[in-house]
């Protein structure tokens, strides 16, 4: 008896829990709380909301096959580009790859929105692609010495004016093979306007420079736009294929000589 309520009790949370997660899924997007909302005010712009490009065209990203690489790198590249089919069986976003900054700054998919929540200390975005999360530190003076690498790495942002200019230091190298390479000498600078379009609305305007001088032998640039999304847009889980997880299994059983 005691374990047949143990597990009806179990039954209810779990129905209790898949409701929540429906209801989570079609409910109207959150909106920035009070606090969020007066603070964000009080800075010079409010970037508060949920974006998507604007326009693929206006998207600047480092990287590709005529990047001005270091020797060490141009050599890597070609042999990468000689062997693999970087443009579809090789292409790391197939296998769930987040590719960090600042490529998921450039980034020139259409279909995934992100969300952005404001602060007068912080930012912190929220990507569909890949489930991305990125946090900016607004009016913080020095990177921190005890945090290790990320992909993202680590963000300080500071108002010039009407300007968000956002230093990123602390990112993970990404080694070759790879499309796109990064050492642990990286760094993005960005800067951050908003404009008002009468066709368009409010535009984010980002322009920011790459510097890797392992990489790259000059600095790299990077644009995007963001328009607002349409009412009613919200974020949704991009949800990783599960062939990524039979393959593992795959290729494990064989190891262990499993059926």
């Amino acid at each position: 008896m005691k374990f047949q309520k143990m597990a009806q009790a179990l039954a209810c949370t779990t129905v209790a829990l898949a409701s929540s997660l429906v209801f989570a899924q079609t409910a109207a997007p959150r909106a920035v709380g009070p606090a969020t909302q007066a603070a964000a005010e009080r800075a010079p712009v409010n970037f508060n909301g949920v974006w998507e490009m604007l326009d693929a065209k206006a998207v600047t990203r480092p990287g590709g096959p005529k990047a001005p690489y270091t020797e060490k790198y141009a050599k890597e590249m070609a042999h990468f580009t000689k062997h693999f089919d970087v443009n579809d069986v090789d292409d790391r976003i197939k296998l769930c790859d987040d590719r960090g900054m600042p490529w998921v700054m450039s980034s020139r998919a259409r279909t995934y929105p992100h969300e952005i929540y404001q602060n007068e200390d912080r930012m912190f975005m929220l990507f569909e692609g890949m489930d991305t999360e990125r946090n900016v530190h607004i009016g913080q003076t020095a990177f921190p010495t005890d945090d290790g690498a990320s992909v993202q790495g680590y963000s300080i942002g500071r108002w010039e004016g009407k300007t968000l200019v956002i230093e990123t230091r602390k990112l993970m190298p990404r080694p070759m093979p790879d499309p796109f390479p990064r050492s642990a000498k990286a760094r993005v600078i960005e800067r951050w306007t908003m404009e008002t379009l009468p066709e368009v609305g409010d535009v984010i305007n980002v322009e920011g420079v790459y510097e890797d001088p392992e990489v790259y032998t000059e600095p790299q640039k990077i644009t995007q736009k963001w328009k607002r999304a349409q009412p009613g847009v919200r974020i949704l889980s991009y949800n990783c294929p599960q062939a990524l997880w039979d393959s593992h299994l795959a290729k494990r059983k064989k190891e262990l000589g499993l059926p």
